[in-house]
């Protein structure tokens, strides 16, 4: 006669991590955070400098308006004169304004005769139209500008002669950089009442539209009206 009964069947083996597994893992997890870290440290120190280097613009921007009558530095790239060579030579409408930008506060500028428009044979600096013919500027002086905010750092060692608007000026010039590399972007609002100087951010994408996700990290410095 077979007795039945409950078969029990063979304990499964529990195994669980060894310490050598978990000393590992979590040195995975610390590492990963010591990065996070590390990159928000990083983009934060990165805004600070690019919203430090904007005041600095500002204020150079302000006190060029205060030597030319209350007129802001152009951004308009063609009103650099056409004997200057701007290197490397920009491409981008941001580059083409930080160039212009660069040109105009650095810059001495003298007209001899700031309110002809007819003559073509005299050039003349548009921004000093019916103000006497003085000596302007320069609004930043170039020894004062951090290293890390040329795009051609090779320019720093040139002398920034006087323009004579009119017999030319034979030079070359750079433009603005924040700490990415990119171009500062500086536009002047319409009827010359304010300007707006503006770095992309790390993307080094300018947005176009609030809804613009290029826009999302840009860094704004806006003034007047």
């Amino acid at each position: 006669m077979k007795t039945s009964g409950i078969k029990r069947l063979p304990s499964a083996k529990i195994s669980g991590f060894t310490l050598t597994e978990l000393i590992i893992v979590v040195s995975i997890i610390l590492s990963l955070m010591a990065m996070i870290v590390v990159a928000m440290s990083v983009a934060n120190a990165s805004k600070s400098e690019v919203d430090s280097e904007l005041k600095r613009l500002s204020m150079a921007i302000r006190i060029y308006a205060e030597a030319h009558g209350g007129v802001l530095p152009p951004s308009n790239f063609s009103l650099i004169d056409t004997k200057v060579v701007v290197t490397p030579t920009p491409s981008k409408d941001e580059e083409k304004s930080s160039a212009t930008l660069f040109y105009f506060l650095t810059h001495v500028f003298k007209a001899i005769d700031a309110g002809d428009i007819t003559n073509p044979n005299k050039p003349r600096d548009p921004t000093l139209v019916g103000l006497p013919a003085l000596t302007k500027g320069p609004a930043l002086n170039p020894n004062d500008i951090a290293r890390s905010m040329w795009k051609d750092y090779s320019l720093h060692s040139q002398t920034f002669d006087l323009v004579d608007l009119t017999l030319g000026y034979k030079g070359k010039t750079t433009w603005f950089i924040d700490p990415w590399g990119n171009p500062y972007k500086y536009t002047v609002k319409p009827g010359g009442t304010g300007f707006i100087l503006e770095s992309a951010g790390p993307d080094g994408k300018f947005g176009t539209t609030p809804g613009d996700d290029d826009s999302k990290d840009n860094i704004k410095l806006e003034e007047g009206r």
